[in-house]
């Protein structure tokens, strides 16, 4: 799992997580954050598990995993879109970034993040 500045994924394990969260198995996948986007509210190294989820089902404040160009991002939900044109889309962003990211089509949203442990407390299984 990356930032979006990463355009590939690092390991088998991605990959597999991947084509859980895209067959929407129903079970939850866990993977290991690389990136510093979320800043302290998701550290880099966190371990975090995501529950497959469909973009309409997307709630404000939700951090969701969605692929970019082959990378799988963890943003925070910060804009539903409305309406006939722009009810596809959401917004995210990065809570350790400034700007928010492009619009992303619901549809690019493979899930949510449940729960995270970054090296406190008992780890994710």
């Amino acid at each position: 799992m990356s930032d979006s500045s990463n355009r590939a994924f690092t390991s088998a394990s991605d990959l597999q997580s991947l084509a859980a969260l895209v067959n929407r198995t129903g079970r939850p996948v866990v993977c290991t954050l690389h990136g510093r986007s979320m800043g302290k509210a998701l550290p880099d190294g966190s371990l975090i598990r995501i529950q497959a989820l469909r973009g309409e089902e997307s709630e404000l404040g939700q951090v969701v995993v969605f692929d970019v160009n082959g990378a799988l991002v963890a943003h925070r939900v910060v804009y539903l879109g409305q309406g006939p044109r722009l009810g596809r889309f959401i917004l995210t962003h990065g809570d350790g970034r400034i700007p928010c990211d492009p619009p992303i089509e619901r549809s690019a949203v493979l899930g949510v993040v449940t729960e995270y442990s970054c090296g406190e407390g008992p780890p994710l299984e």
